[in-house]
């Protein structure tokens, strides 16, 4: 059976406060499940969200 986190463990995953996670799942910003009212977030999704965070640097030559 899957693993899914929720919203304490989540903001200790990606070092972010509660208030901004709740705001990021208001705004369909971050994959999450809402299961019976309790948010519920996959780890792999995350991961695979937080890579799509990541800013890109160009190299100047």
């Amino acid at each position: 059976m899957k693993k899914y986190l929720n919203i304490d463990e989540v903001s200790e995953y990606i070092n972010k406060k509660k208030a901004t996670i709740y705001q990021l799942t208001h705004m369909r910003k971050i994959p999450h499940i809402k299961s019976g009212g309790t948010l519920l977030f996959d780890p792999d999704d995350l991961d695979a969200w937080l890579e799509t965070q990541k800013i890109k640097v160009s190299k100047h030559r």
